[in-house]
């Protein structure tokens, strides 16, 4: 392996041959000189080149190439990669990144995106932007970069036989784009960079010099995505690729230094996994020598630095041995020295700095230390706020609190005081910050006590822990309302865990709290519901980040269950309609959420607000679920009528459902028939405290109209059950034959497509289209849909269906305000970190997201999605239950027909087509419909996986 020296000599020798010639008077060649600079660029990673030399012959041959020559870019393009290899090797300036630069953007701007040429141009170019961001700081030039990428990968397409070398370029460009940028295209950054850096490598002779050094590079995305999943199986193949960089790049040293520091990064991450102390020592030795290969001064030192000083400090931590901290001392100090350009980069060596520095005055006490911890932290925070390092910056912060708390902490001051001394001094770095960083001093110290609170501690514990959670709510009340919402998340399970466990010291605590007319609860419901409401407005325009929603996971939950065990199933239900603030938002019933915590004494109110129109004979079967048993709640009218503690219904169980059904809709039907049979037997746990008033009136036939109608309002991944296959534990009887069945995120939302579809059946709301169905959309790189057009076909007929490449997006935008009844038959994508981004798969495998649904100002009256999943919800969101189904209801569309799990389009299309007359009829309830249809094939002898798998969401 390596660069083979036979071919560098000869290429030297034919360039020194040439050089001798020009120097003896020969007349000058622009390509001569272009040849010779080249074979000096191509020796340098030997040792043996002259960059100096390389510049000076370029700079000439470009002197001597007019401004039109055909070759002129080219030339361009070769001076400019010289001074970016010269500057990144240390042995240049600035100077050379920033004219490597400009000449590169006027080559760019000189010739027309269909030439060919451009090519060269660009990956100069973007090469050039990315290093000046690496090492002048300033992240407008990764952005600019970034900004070139969809066009310089459209070229690599077309590149012919060298695309592997700019595809290569272009990976690394979007793997720099994907670290730095943690937004919702960062996730697709790296998957496109690690797909690129694929192809470069498969272009290559294995086992070369150039197949290892693309090799080391995939290591660094690979663990980029390591860090993403924490699955182990991405660090083996990190580590893999990474070793393969170390063994084959030895010959370029400076290259090799860079796959040297990712493969000790990656070491030390398997040592963080495995405990095992050899990892840590070669992690060690390869940072070491890593920075021992580089040039002294080299650009990027501060990186490699920063890397000793983090693995040092691990073996301080794990052995005491003060030399070891002495060492991360030594090389943070030079690291932050290194590093004068700000960036995300630098604000992170700052807080590492000043961690270090906090361990060595807590080992050998000193003042000055701490000092000087305090002041790289507010450094490091104040460069943060100025480059948006937004993660990076919490982390700074938590460590200057840690570091002020110390130094409070030697005056002898008791922790509250020393607490406030800490706050004192922060008070000057927010008085003007209003971004989505940590907006105020309370809201440091509240998540400093959020992350004391989370370590285990026992039942012990739980007074300690409960105490410093409503310490935090009332730190953070005014300044930061997503650490208030977690705050209080908290506080109330460890409410609940004490309730559950009998904790007395709990119970005295929770009733003792600061008024005397409210208990802990209410402080807590209120904090967190004020929290939500504020959190709404700031995602009003549901383009903003979704991440709260995780603080908020299971809040209206756990207030529910309290409610609950107090014996007020109103408050209970009030409190779940609290939980939901972000969709009851959009469909304009924010007032529950703002008017009332959850209260039985604001049930009144409660009703009064969800109910515009009432809804005769329908009922609604609240059901939630905590970590630790759940509850349920079945209200008439807005009145409870029954209600009752369900303690099996913990998270834990109802993910064990969910994922049964999962695993069954890939093992068949038969899997799936046994799968409902299990879920709906568990889920009859529910029903008991219920079933007089739910079998008051038996049915008197499928096709009946006048039955007791019953909308399913289940907590997060409770709605992704088949509540149609739940049976009474008392005969086994089918809910789904007693009542019509259907669901909602809520209560409230149910009842506004009550009115909705009403006014549709009134004839009030009419639309130009009657029926209309995307199906089959192609071409697609996702599986054949083999049944798909003609269940499309059977249910929008000849004149209704639009299928292949004609079912685009654009299309199915405009059949969203336009048609009365959509049927879509395709494939449909889940995303669990953000429910706006699920989404359907139309022709071209164009992306039709829920956030593009839900914003939209008509829609049909009903919409049928014969697609996988299009019911569920993912637990990081549960409370929300946001989806596609409910995107559409958020738009305006009373009724959806969706899946609960991924059903094969065959049967797909046997239960949709059957449906079909029924679900187009104007006159006719979709649920009954679908009530109808699932007896039919039940009679028919069909099993669960062919009737269970639809479920109507709204009206």
């Amino acid at each position: 392996m390596g660069i083979d020296r036979v071919e560098v000599d000869d290429v030297m020798t034919a360039a020194r041959s040439l050089l001798d010639g020009i120097r003896q008077g020969a007349s000058e060649d622009p390509e001569a000189l272009n040849l010779i600079a080249s074979a000096l660029l191509a020796a340098a990673d030997t040792g043996d080149g002259d960059l100096d030399l390389a510049v000076e012959l370029l700079e000439r041959s470009l002197t001597l190439t007019g401004p039109d020559h055909l070759d002129r870019p080219a030339r361009v393009g070769n001076l400019a990669s010289v001074l970016i290899d010269r500057f990144e090797r240390g042995l240049g300036s600035r100077d050379d990144l920033v004219r490597a630069v400009e000449l590169a953007r006027g080559a760019v701007e000189d010739l027309d995106e269909a030439d060919p040429r451009q090519l060269l141009a660009l990956n100069v170019l973007t090469n050039g932007l990315k290093a000046s961001w690496q090492y002048l700081g300033g992240e407008e030039s990764l952005h600019e970069a970034l900004d070139h990428l969809p066009l310089l990968a459209a070229h690599v397409r077309v590149a012919g036989p060298w695309a592997h070398t700019f595809a290569e370029n272009a990976a690394l460009l979007a793997f720099d784009g994907a670290r730095t940028f943690r937004d919702d295209q960062s996730d697709g950054l790296l998957a496109f960079a690690i797909e690129l850096q694929g192809e470069s490598i498969a272009g290559v002779n294995p086992r070369s010099y150039t197949w290892a050094t693309r090799r080391g590079a995939l290591g660094g995305m690979l663990a980029e995505r390591y860090h993403r999943s924490t699955q182990v199986d991405d660090l083996e193949a990190a580590l893999d690729a990474a070793s393969d960089g170390v063994t084959g790049a030895r010959a370029v040293p400076h290259e090799w230094a860079i796959h040297a520091m990712t493969l000790g990064n990656l070491l030390h991450q398997q040592f963080l996994r495995s405990g095992r102390v050899s990892l840590l020592d070669d992690s060690a030795r390869l940072h070491r020598q890593a920075l021992d290969a580089l040039v002294e001064d080299a650009p990027g030192t501060a990186a490699f630095l920063n890397n000793v000083s983090i693995v040092a400090h691990d073996r301080y931590a794990r052995f005491g041995r003060l030399e070891d901290l002495r060492q991360a001392v030594e090389s943070i100090e030079r690291a932050v020295a290194a590093s004068p350009y700000e960036g995300r980069d630098q604000c992170a060596r700052y807080s590492n700095a000043a961690s270090t520095l906090l361990d060595l005055y807590r080992a050998r006490g000193g003042t000055t230390n701490l000092d000087r911890a305090a002041d790289l932290a507010r450094r490091g925070v104040e460069i943060g706020d100025r480059v948006g390092a937004v993660d990076t910056t919490r982390v700074c912060l938590g460590t200057l609190s840690d570091i002020l708390q110390a130094r409070a902490t030697t005056s002898k001051a008791t922790e509250p005081t020393g607490a406030s001394t800490a706050l004192e001094s922060l008070r000057f770095l927010w008085a003007a910050r209003s971004d989505d960083l940590l907006s105020g001093e309370g809201a440091v110290l509240a998540q400093r006590l959020i992350r004391r609170a989370r370590l285990p501690t026992g039942v012990a514990g739980d007074v300690d822990r409960l105490e410093l959670l409503t310490r935090a709510v009332r730190y953070a009340r005014t300044q930061r309302p997503a650490v208030v919402l977690a705050a209080a998340r908290e506080a109330l399970g460890v409410v609940l865990e004490g309730r559950l466990g009998g904790n007395a010291a709990v119970s005295r605590l929770e009733r003792g709290s600061a008024q005397p007319s409210a208990s802990l609860v209410d402080d807590l419901a209120d904090a967190a519901f004020e929290a939500m409401a504020e959190l709404v407005e700031m995602n009003a325009d549901w383009d903003g980040s979704l991440s709260w929603l995780r603080d908020a996971r299971g809040t209206g939950a756990l207030v529910a269950q309290l409610r609950l065990m107090d014996g007020d199933p109103a408050g209970a239900v009030s409190a779940f309609e609290s939980g939901h603030a972000l969709l009851l938002a959009r469909v304009g019933l924010a007032e529950i959420t703002r008017t009332q915590p959850g209260r039985a004494s604001d049930a009144a109110t409660f009703d009064s607000a969800m109910r515009t129109k009432s809804v005769d004979r329908e009922h609604l079967l609240y059901v939630w679920a905590t970590a630790q048993t759940g509850g349920t709640v079945l209200t008439a009218s807005g009145t409870p009528k029954s209600w009752g503690v369900v303690p099996a219904l913990g998270s834990a169980a109802v993910e064990a459902m969910r994922a049964l059904l999962a695993r069954a809709s890939h093992e068949g039907s038969a899997a799936v028939d046994d799968a409902v049979e299990e879920v709906g037997t568990w889920l009859g746990q529910v029903l008991p405290p219920h079933e007089d008033v739910l079998r008051s009136e038996r049915p008197s036939g499928p096709d009946s109209e006048s039955e007791l109608r019953l909308a399913i309002c289940a907590g997060g991944v409770l709605a992704s059950l088949p509540w149609a296959a739940a049976r009474f534990p008392s005969d086994g009887a089918l809910l789904d034959d007693h009542v019509v069945l259907s669901g909602s995120p809520t209560g409230s939302v149910s009842r506004r497509c009550a009115v909705i579809a009403a006014r549709w059946l009134s004839g009030e709301f009419t639309r130009d289209a009657d029926v209309l169905s995307l199906a089959a959309p192609a071409p697609s790189r996702l599986r054949e849909l083999e049944h798909a057009a003609s269940e499309g076909l059977a249910f929008a007929g000849p004149g209704g269906l639009v299928s292949g490449a004609e079912a685009t997006c654009d299309l199915a935008r405009v059949a969203q305000r336009e048609v009365r009844v959509l049927h879509v038959a395709c494939h449909g994508l889940t995303v669990a970190s953000n429910p706006l981004e699920n989404h359907l798969v139309l022709a071209h495998d164009e992306r039709w997201y829920a956030h593009d649904i839900i914003t939209r100002d008509r829609s049909p009256r009903l919409v049928v999605l014969s697609a996988c999943e299009t019911a569920t919800v993912e637990g990081l969101h549960a409370d929300e239950g946001l989806g596609l189904a409910s995107a559409f209801l958020a738009a305006g569309t009373p009724g959806v027909v969706a899946s609960l799990w991924s059903v094969g389009d065959a049967a797909a299309a046997r239960f949709v087509g059957e449906a079909a007359p029924g679900l187009r009829d104007p006159k006719q309830d979709p649920a009954v419909v679908l009530r109808r249809s699932r007896a039919a094939q039940r009679a028919a002898g069909v099993g669960g996986s062919g009737w269970a798998a639809f479920t109507m969401v709204g009206r």
